[in-house]
């Protein structure tokens, strides 16, 4: 059990895209595995009685067209939107490309009553535990991102800056250039979290129209605000060192750091970070942080003179700098 004082599920009104074409059900089967179930509209308004103007549907009624008996076909069909892939190999998060195998392409759903029409597009899983994710993929303070095409295709869920360490770009910028957007973004605290322990963000244009979430403890509403900035490490994480930060010219320092979250409270599961620096020597860029959240990072100011500053950043794999501080050359 981690503490995660950000943890349950949060929404981010973004007017500045059409969300409304996309809908999604989220389901947290077990303590470590997630599936994802992504729907898009074709349409803004159910066609007009008759059909459209297409001689292929001349004369059919909406009924005929697409199947807006909701509560039926979602009776029917549920378990296929809340289970895994049967392509997922082992859980790695393998998307379902093709939902016609289980479904005829006319067949459609509504999620609200006279609501707009959606078909499906496919599933994926996030399963925590899974044997082919990598280890460093599913780090410690981790980001884990599931986009979708511009024709409502779910993607296999990803680590959000994975890419954007390698490339230094935005992971919204990366997804720009791949005509990819997102809706959905689960903030994972350490390897050993359960998903209870998480926080889960939705992206939507009108609050509560486009997606569902079924978690296991339905208590769990939205127990945090968030902005378009606050998901990331160092919005929801704090580094904390002395206030003044010294090392002798060409002698070691040893120097305590502790994470903390935002609010101030302590982060109580062990973890693993790295740590960098512009100049000066690091014995051992890893850092290991206890189940209070406290570690000590060794820096040595090799062939550095009096005056100098020493920069350094911490962070995981993934994301260089949940924090960063200057020590200087004395």
């Amino acid at each position: 059990m981690t503490h995660n004082p950000y943890k349950g599920v949060t929404r981010f009104l973004d007017p500045g895209f059409n969300y409304e074409q996309y809908y999604a059900v989220v389901t947290v089967n077990e303590p470590n595995k997630l599936t994802y179930a992504s729907f898009f509209c074709e349409h803004t308004q159910p066609p007009p009685e008759g059909g459209p103007t297409d001689p292929l549907y001349e004369g059919m009624t909406i009924n005929e067209m697409w199947d807006t008996t909701q509560s039926a076909a979602n009776a029917a069909f549920w378990t296929e939107f809340t289970t895994q892939s049967i392509y997922d190999n082992m859980n790695i998060g393998v998307s379902d490309f093709t939902p016609n195998i289980y479904f005829t392409n006319l067949l459609r759903f509504r999620f609200v009553e006279n609501g707009l029409i959606y078909r499906y597009a496919g599933k994926t899983t996030l399963s925590l535990n899974s044997t082919l994710i990598g280890d460093n993929e599913l780090d410690d303070i981790v980001f884990f991102d599931f986009p979708v095409d511009k024709d409502g295709r779910i993607y296999g869920g990803r680590n959000m800056y994975a890419q954007s360490s390698i490339i230094k770009a935005f992971a919204p910028r990366i997804y720009a250039l791949e005509n990819l957007r997102s809706m959905f973004t689960v903030f994972i605290p350490a390897k050993t979290a359960n998903l209870s322990d998480c926080s889960f963000l939705i992206r939507e244009a009108v609050v509560g129209d486009n997606i569902q979430i079924n978690l296991p403890d339905t208590s769990v509403v939205s127990p945090f605000t968030v902005d378009n900035s606050l998901f990331s490490p160092p919005r929801m994480l704090n580094i904390i060192t002395p206030a003044t930060l010294t090392v002798p010219s060409g002698e070691l320092a040893v120097i305590p750091v502790t994470l903390q979250w935002k609010d101030g409270s302590t982060f109580d599961t062990p973890v693993e970070l790295w740590v960098d620096s512009n100049q000066g020597f690091i014995p051992n860029a890893h850092l290991l942080l206890n189940n209070q959240g406290q570690g000590y990072v060794r820096i040595i100011a090799l062939d550095l003179a009096v005056g100098e500053n020493i920069h350094l950043k911490i962070g995981n794999n993934h994301y260089t700098t949940i924090g960063e501080f200057d020590i200087t050359v004395v």
